[in-house]
């Protein structure tokens, strides 16, 4: 799920990059203490439910289907890491 939002951003020209290492509490700190502006995040539930929840600048936005969330990115050029739980 994570690498084909990934494709999709970078179709859309939105540099991102999956990040499928250590536990995802650590992922999103790492993605905070390296100044990303955005992380997004599909876990199980947004899998199932077609969603990703995106965290910016570490706040949660509400969950967004994946074609409004790349809408979203691309609107704001945004650099993307995912954290796939």
């Amino acid at each position: 799920e994570a690498l084909a939002f990934q494709r999709a951003l970078v179709a859309a020209g939105v540099r991102a990059e999956v990040d499928a290492v250590d536990t995802l509490s650590k992922r999103i700190r790492r993605a905070h203490d390296q100044g990303t502006p955005n992380v997004a995040i599909i876990g199980a539930r947004e899998a199932r439910d077609g969603s990703v929840s995106l965290r910016r600048r570490g706040r949660g936005e509400p969950p967004r289907s994946r074609d409004e969330t790349v809408a979203w990115l691309v609107a704001r050029s945004a650099y993307v890491p995912l954290a796939n739980k």
